[in-house]
């Protein structure tokens, strides 16, 4: 009992002798002063209270600098605002006529079908009352003429709405006449496909549908102004009935990344009828430094790419993710999805679902941005666009343009014109604000600031608490094996003398 007591003292006594070897030769200012033996015990409670105080100061400094890092590790800055034209592709252009159903379409379509004479005026009543299928919510619709209609479809073998949507809505064929594309006129049907949108069925121009084929690529040009780039003439065909929910007569033009869904994050401008549009389109670019992608998802706050795989897209974008979330929660809600969602493999809504449709598209993007994880890209690219108009004069009225010559200019032409504005595009370059070397060099000032201290100063304390403290300990069992008693100690030396059988041991 009294040795083990007696082996736990001189412990303590071995560490207490390493602690004061270690403070009289530390690179820490001030922790000598507090085993000096000529320091009063006042001076060493005041040195004491310095040391602790800055290694306070330090610490907490330490907790602010790295709760910078980890909390806000990320910056985007100009690389350059001189990028060439083709460094960013040209985007793409998807037109739609405001007027969605078109009255004279509908007149044919209905001759076309087998219908009962009593039956006739609902059905053609109930067609513009489909408008209830799109992404424009409306409680303008009477169900009992749309249920009849319905039959009626399914007599005549037309199972599918989106069919039906087409035959109603004015073809790509007779929205654009002519097309031009960097100083050459080519064939539209060659450069503008039919696609489904939110706005219903569209035309558009260098949109890859990555759901559909992901090998193809954008298209790229190195010129810049009105002649260069998209050059279009286009006929609403306005009509005396308009069924439209901007209550307009024209064209929308979305102008969107080439990947991305022509859907509501699209930019979009209205183009009347009898009037030259001008559409001036800047681009910018985010590019990543490696460090970025180092980063956790939840440091950087941005994902790439290749990190988030989507159901139906090749490529994620936050367009395309939270396009996919409508989609499902349509599907959850109503048990189908809308036709203008051509990428979906679920079952497409037809008439009857009109009511659950109707109620759940006014409160889709409220929902889906609190049900959907999508967050924004690390790489991505954006595009803003400036618009003039003037007026479009007849042939009769005034003379036209070169690309105009050989058209019929009415008054319901549109000269849509979407073209880079300058030669050059800004590319933005997001980086780390604090990286590792930062943080380091930021720890050594702070320590080097309230301590004085270095990273020598670490392996110090290693030294001391490891390896000389190890040292100390089996020097003192050699000697307590061999009977060696303590004689006497130096205090100017700070050396212990031990005697043993008349013979002098210097530790």
């Amino acid at each position: 009992m009294i040795d083990g007591r007696r082996n736990r003292k001189d412990f303590a006594s071995i560490v207490q002798e390493t602690f004061k070897e270690f403070a009289e030769n530390t690179s820490i200012h001030g922790l000598k002063y507090t085993v000096k033996r000529e320091v009063t015990i006042y001076e060493k409670v005041f040195w004491i209270i310095v040391v602790l105080a800055g290694l306070s100061g330090a610490g907490y400094m330490t907790v602010l600098f790295w709760n910078r890092y980890t909390s806000n590790p990320t910056r985007t800055s100009i690389l350059t605002a001189y990028a060439p034209n083709t460094a960013v592709p040209f985007p793409a252009v998807t037109l739609c006529n405001i007027n969605r159903i078109m009255k004279d379409q509908v007149d044919e379509f209905v001759e076309e079908l087998t219908v009962q004479e009593d039956e006739v005026e609902i059905v053609r009543r109930a067609f513009p009352q489909l408008l209830a299928l799109t992404s424009v919510p409306t409680r303008n619709y009477n169900m009992t003429e749309l249920m009849i209609l319905h039959d009626v479809l399914l007599e005549n073998n037309y199972n599918e709405i989106g069919a039906v949507m087409k035959k109603i809505m004015q073809p790509c064929e007779d929205m654009i006449l002519k097309c031009m594309w960097q100083f050459k006129t080519v064939p539209c049907r060659e450069i503008f496909e039919e696609t489904l949108t939110t706005e219903g069925p569209c035309c558009s121009f260098n949109y890859i549908r990555e759901y559909i084929d992901g090998s193809r690529r954008p298209l790229y040009t190195p010129f810049n102004g009105f002649n260069s780039g998209l050059k279009l003439h286009l006929d609403p065909d306005i009509q005396t009935v308009q069924y439209s929910s901007l209550h307009s007569s024209g064209l929308k033009v979305l102008v969107h990344s080439p990947w991305d869904y022509p859907g509501s994050g699209s930019i979009y401008k209205i183009v009347s009828a009898g009037r030259q549009s001008y559409l001036q389109v800047s681009a910018s670019r985010i590019v990543c430094s490696s460090d970025i992608k180092r980063l956790s998802i939840e440091q950087r706050q941005c994902v790439y790419s290749e990190e988030v795989r989507l159901k139906y897209f090749q490529l994620y974008s936050d367009t395309n993710c939270l396009t996919e979330c409508e989609e499902t929660y349509l599907y959850a809600r109503c048990g189908c999805v809308p036709f203008y969602y051509p990428f979906s493999t679920r079952r497409v809504c037809n008439i009857t679902n009109i009511p659950c449709l109707d109620e759940s598209i006014g409160t889709t993007l409220v929902n889906i941005t609190k049900a959907c994880n999508c967050p924004s890209q690390c790489e991505d690219m954006f595009y803003s666009v400036m618009s003039s108009t003037a007026t479009l004069a007849n042939k009769e009225a005034a003379p036209t343009s070169s690309f105009l010559e050989d058209q019929n200019v009415t008054d319901d032409s549109i000269a849509l014109y979407v073209y880079f504005g300058g030669q050059r595009q800004t590319i933005l370059y997001k980086d780390i604000i604090t990286s590792t070397i930062y943080l380091l060099s930021s720890f050594g000032g702070v320590y080097s600031l309230f301590l004085g201290c270095s990273f020598i100063t670490l392996v110090e304390i290693a030294y001391y608490f490891t390896f000389r403290l190890i040292v100390n300990l089996k020097l003192v069992g050699r000697i307590d094996k061999a009977g060696i008693k303590p004689k006497r100690e130096d205090p100017k030396q700070n050396q212990k003398l031990w005697s043993y059988e008349g013979s002098i041991f210097l530790n």
